[in-house]
């Protein structure tokens, strides 16, 4: 089995969570020109978000446990901090993104939709 093999439709699809942390190594070269290219920018974003919302959802829906939550996130963290150690302007933004959606729990969801603008 080759990881590169798989989108991360494809994992998701599967549900392979365990996958999902090593799913950002399919992102590298977009890591390495996330400086020069707009595209690798929206690429690395979107795959990142879209990784951390499923996540979110499996946990939101009582799919995945609180520990097993935290574990994966976890690892999704270590993996992209570890991936991204040489691109401070690409680690600034997944940190952000990762700042964001970890621990995004339903009510506070709700209530943060609520709120007035």
């Amino acid at each position: 089995m080759k990881l590169s093999d798989y989108s991360l439709d494809d994992l998701i699809r599967k549900d392979l969570l365990f996958l999902f942390p090593f799913y950002l190594f399919n992102l590298e070269k977009e890591l390495r020109t996330f400086d020069e290219r707009a595209e690798s920018r929206k690429i690395l974003i979107s795959s990142f978000t879209e990784l951390l919302d499923y996540v979110n959802e499996l946990y939101n829906d009582g799919r995945l446990a609180f520990d097993k939550y935290l574990l994966l996130t976890d690892m999704i963290k270590k993996v992209a901090d570890s991936l991204s150690v040489r691109y401070d302007n690409a680690r600034k933004e997944l940190d952000e993104i990762m700042g964001g959606k970890i621990l995004e729990f339903k009510g506070e969801r709700i209530y943060n939709e609520g709120l007035p603008v």
